[in-house]
């Protein structure tokens, strides 16, 4: 039976933080949380992010956000706590589901659908009738910002997901939930077109993600986003609570905190990836293995001291010696 283990998250102290003064990506879990803090902070950019994704696809706008909850946390049917990036809801009786995920996952369909029929299903009362049932209910929009291709076969950037009848006509089958897949990397191929309000925000979301510059500094070095800029104020205000965002020093904290988790996760992940692959192979081959996980461990550790992570905590995540990591250190 194979062994279960986990790579442990080694704990940050705030006194030993140290601020690179680099800036945040604005994709990152703690700078979506800071700008969708609130519907005052928040509800323009949401309601401008959210209609330029409905409008890329000739659906409907949605109209006043009246609600906004950043970072909310819901069980599944399954018992398993969900973390959603912002919900917001409308005065037409819309929820509009954002989610950012960076890292790859086969299985995101799925998890958006969990989120989607918990919001469907939250005000339907017991004994509803099924009439009164369809009018509580709330049209559910999840849009799911990817920075990896879910659907690697599909072409367009902006994959939409509703129910469609198989055989002609084509209608929709069901009106209550749609869900917008927008897929960053092949939008980075693709030659925006100037004209759609959804190519101008993830161009500037891009720009700054890959080349770790504040989104003012994209703006600002691009004339067509400056007249962006000017002309819809819910970019407006997206732009201006990240710049806030990436001088909130709680925000900064909370931002490492969160780099340094995925981290672990990726590493954990490869882990396992690489012991899978091992199983089975010739006991001859146990040896070569071992040397490899040694090296990788080393590598992790030297990422860490670039990270100015204190040596007492490297070695709980690393389990090397005091002395191999001052090695490493020299």
């Amino acid at each position: 039976m194979k062994e279960e283990r986990s790579i442990p998250i080694p704990l940050m102290e705030k006194a030993l933080y140290i601020d690179d003064g680099k800036p945040l990506k604005p994709l990152a879990d703690a700078v979506i949380a800071f700008i969708f803090r609130s519907a005052e902070a928040g509800g323009e950019a949401m309601r401008g992010l959210a209609n330029a994704v409905l409008e890329d696809s000739g659906d409907k706008p949605i109209r006043r956000v009246i609600s906004l909850i950043p970072q909310r946390y819901q069980t599944s049917p399954g018992g398993r706590i969900l973390r959603l990036d912002v919900l917001a809801e409308s005065e037409a009786n819309e929820i509009v589901l954002l989610e950012v995920q960076l890292d790859r996952q086969s299985f995101f369909t799925t998890r958006s659908m969990v989120y989607a029929m918990e919001s469907l299903q939250k005000n339907i009362d017991i004994g509803d009738s099924w009439g009164a049932i369809a009018l509580k209910m709330p049209r559910v929009i999840s849009i799911n910002l990817l920075d990896f291709e879910l659907r690697e076969k599909g072409v367009n950037f902006h994959q939409i997901i509703e129910p469609i009848y198989r055989e002609p006509p084509h209608e929709v089958a069901e009106h209550h939930h749609v869900t917008h897949n927008i897929e960053l990397p092949k939008f980075r191929r693709t030659a925006p077109d100037w004209s759609r309000p959804l190519h101008l925000w993830l161009t500037a979301l891009c720009r700054a993600q890959d080349q770790n510059i504040t989104l003012r500094e994209v703006v600002d070095m691009d004339p067509v986003l400056q007249t962006f800029e000017s002309n819809d104020s819910s970019f407006a205000q997206f732009v201006n609570n990240y710049g806030v965002a990436n001088m909130d020093p709680e925000t900064r904290w909370q931002y490492r905190l969160g780099a340094l988790a995925a981290m672990f996760q990726r590493m954990e992940l490869q882990t396992e990836r690489e012991e899978g692959i091992a199983e089975g192979k010739a006991e001859g081959k146990a040896e070569g293995k071992a040397e490899g996980k040694a090296e990788g461990i080393r590598e992790t550790a030297k990422k860490l001291l670039k990270l100015n992570i204190p040596i007492d905590q490297i070695l709980i995540a690393t389990e090397l010696t005091r002395e191999e990591i001052e090695a490493l250190s020299e």
